[in-house]
């Protein structure tokens, strides 16, 4: 289980409260006054070592995944401290300016809840916490706009308890279970419960007769009543749910299993992983599981995308592998991140979301940067979350990937180290003008026009991982003179008076018509624009998979611009680079027109006229989800949106030698100087930057934690 006190670890608290009042020493874990925000870890040396003998954490839980990552960990004296995503949430107040992007959502270092000193466990999810006080109740704290701590009716003495979502269960001294949802009192699901976990689709429990025992959401809402289906005799010392369904069970020899329980099996198949005789905890995330043996050591399997496992790779393991030889008292996981909780320490490795909320804060300034070492490019392209440049010698060389999850060949799950360095992909290139990306796959433009794909693959166990070049099906046949797109893929022919084609697959384009000649294209999702041979802009709505058998795609032209030579987007605004050095911007939005019966119908485009930035002398124009740039005639990069009435500046990074170019990818940028120099900044969390994220810990690495007084 992931965030369980049971009642002999209740006892130990007791006789140390009991020890600390017959002594008079007072453990104290700092002011009540929720702390300044602090760097979320230090390397092992800076901790702070405690002289006391005492523990000072008796319980810790997270919540990690996509949504919201958060962690809290209880003091032996009764505080709770916290940390991750939207911190509004323990100090009772809405925030006031959301974020432009969801990885610079608010997040704030572990600091202390004011208000809280008598808990003795804590469970974390990504609407609410919920903790144990001293007086065996359960109170929670939602989401905002609630904001207050909140006593669950229906509860005393409570021993255990487990969140997920909305939802929550606690455990009684009496062996009752009690779960509550949504805010509303608990109701009573089964006797005789020695343990239990909670998952996406229901729970489970081990039973004091030996049955294991589950139960749906909608028993637990309250919509359908009933006992708990029991799915058979058991002999365990453990289980915990990771991810929605999966039922992972740890048993008395040692032997980890796991099954669907809430399937329609009359008998559940378990499948089998592997042994570890010593094994006395277990804690489950959607693709990982970690045990914890009774020599404290940390032992953990399964995907390893952002070094979650902790044994210093980011390669999936079949095995269970050593994260921590020893010492540890609580295991914590989370989707891209595990913990673990000593007697003094709190330590974590994987993906640090507080971390990367704060490296990807759009408004550091300067950005974090990285130039990336012995690289000398020619060329560069971008997309997505990658980038590929050609090297001095005419390599292709790429990193960074879209998709990390669905790498997976010959049973191997390529991770974030794998990706993070330049990776060679084709050699004897010469030239490249083009890069769409989809997954693990990389689609790309050579010098000749030809598209071509490379696959991030790692054939056999413990082989280097590698760009595999495959052959790329192109139906057009005709050499590309540029490709583009992030969603839909959209490319320009290099014959003259080419039309433009675009399409879900780079090799699967069709014609969009009224774009005669194009030179230059900007793709956002399902809009396309173009700079056709006089200068002028055009835009179009490009069909989805299949939809242009029936349906009719209308072009509009974009008032105000003449002389145009070449265009960039963000979103669903384009700025146009004009010949004369002058750059002129508009939005654009795709309208769907309802046809009679028998009629096709019409993919529109609706345009603003495009208004005057006052920016000059540009070279260059380039853009993505955060905004704009331009590289002026001196090789100067300066990023900004448009407001439509001014250009703003944003973080730009200090790039000494004169730049020559700037690509963009999703929410990342890299530049080439005149030396070939490439310097990448923006998001750093899938290896965009072409080095390991900052934000990734291979190994456990301790959180930086405010010492507790002695």
């Amino acid at each position: 289980m992931l965030a369980t006190m049971r009642l002999a670890e209740l006892g130990k608290v007791a006789a140390v409260t009991a020890l600390v009042a017959c002594t008079g020493q007072q453990p104290s874990a700092g002011s009540a006054t929720p702390t300044a925000p602090e760097p979320p870890r230090a390397a092992p040396s800076a901790v702070v070592e405690r002289p006391s003998a005492l523990p000072r954490w008796i319980d810790l839980d997270i919540a990690d995944d996509w949504v919201a990552a958060r962690g809290c960990a209880v003091e032996r004296s009764g505080a709770l401290w916290c940390w991750g995503s939207e911190p509004t949430l323990l100090a009772g107040a809405r925030p006031t300016d959301r974020p432009r992007s969801w990885r610079t959502r608010e997040s704030a270092g572990p600091s202390q809840v004011a208000g809280v000193s008598d808990a003795r466990a804590v469970a974390v999810s990504g609407e609410q916490v919920c903790r144990i006080d001293g007086d065996g109740r359960v109170r929670c704290i939602r989401r905002p706009p609630e904001g207050s701590w909140r006593e669950v009716a229906g509860i005393e003495g409570a021993t255990a308890i487990e969140v997920d979502g909305e939802r929550g269960c606690a455990l009684e001294a009496s062996g009752a279970l009690r779960c509550w949802q949504e805010g509303g009192g608990a109701t009573p699901v089964a006797d005789g419960v020695t343990d239990f976990d909670l998952g996406g689709h229901g729970g489970c429990a081990l039973l004091a007769d030996g049955e294991l025992g589950c139960w749906s959401q909608a028993v637990q809402s309250g919509t359908r009543r009933g006992p708990l289906t029991r799915r058979g005799r058991v002999r365990a010392r453990d289980l915990a749910i990771g991810g929605d369904r999966w039922l992972w069970l740890l048993d008395e020899d040692g032997r980890v299993r796991r099954t669907d329980p809430f399937s329609d099996h009359k008998e559940l198949p378990w499948d089998e992983y592997g042994e570890v005789a010593d094994a006395v905890e277990i804690a489950a995330a959607r693709d990982h599981v970690c045990v914890r043996t009774s020599s404290g050591a940390a032992r953990c399997r399964g995907h390893n995308t952002h070094g979650q496992l902790g044994d210093g790779t980011s390669l999936r393991r079949e095995e269970f592998v050593v994260a921590a030889a020893g010492g540890v008292e609580e295991l914590a996981l989370g989707e891209l991140r595990s913990c673990v909780r000593d007697l003094d320490t709190i330590a974590c490795a994987g993906l640090d979301r507080v971390e990367d909320a704060a490296i990807n804060d759009e408004d550091a300034d300067p950005p974090p940067q990285h130039t990336i070492p012995g690289l000398r490019a020619t060329a560069l392209a971008a997309a997505q979350d990658s980038t590929c440049a050609i090297d001095q010698v005419g390599a292709l060389r790429c990193w960074g990937s879209h998709k990390l999850d669905g790498m997976e060949t010959a049973g191997e799950r390529l991770g974030i180290a794998a990706v993070s360095e330049p990776t060679l992909a084709a050699e004897d290139e010469r030239g490249l003008r083009g890069l769409w990306s989809q997954g693990e796959h990389l689609y790309w433009v050579d010098g000749g026009g030809r598209l071509r794909l490379s696959v991030w693959s790692a054939p056999k166990s413990g082989e280097a991982p590698r760009l595999a070049l495959l052959d790329a099906e192109d139906r057009d046949h005709a050499p590309l003179r540029r490709l583009d797109g992030d969603y839909a893929a959209c490319g320009i022919a290099e014959a003259s008076g080419k039309a433009l084609s675009c399409g879900v697959f780079p090799g699967d384009r069709s014609p969009v018509p009224g774009i005669r000649g194009p030179i230059a294209l900007a793709a956002d999702h399902r809009l396309v624009c173009a700079v056709d041979h006089r200068g002028a802009v055009i835009c179009a709505e490009i069909p989805d998979l299949y939809e242009d058998v029936y349906t009719t795609v209308v072009p509009a032209r974009v008032p105000g611009i003449r002389g145009a030579r070449a265009i960039a987007s963000a979103a669903s605004d384009f700025c146009a680079l004009l010949g004369s050095g002058h750059v002129r911007c508009f939005s654009a939005h795709g309208e769907r027109k309802s046809a009679p019966e028998g009629e096709r119908e019409r993919l529109e485009v609706k345009v603003q006229r495009a208004q005057d930035t006052g920016l000059r002398e540009v070279a260059s124009i380039f853009g993505n989800h955060r905004g704009f740039g331009s590289v002026d005639r001196s090789g100067r990069v300066r990023r900004w949106h448009f407001n439509g009435e001014e250009v703003i500046d944003e973080p730009t990074p200090t790039i000494a030698a004169a730049v020559v170019e700037v690509v963009a990818g999703e929410e990342h940028f890299c530049a080439r100087d005149v030396d070939g120099a490439v310097t990448c900044w923006g998001a750093d969390d899938r290896g965009q930057l072409g080095r390991l994220p900052a934000a990734v810990h291979l190994e456990l690495t301790p959180l930086l934690l405010p010492s507790a007084a002695p």
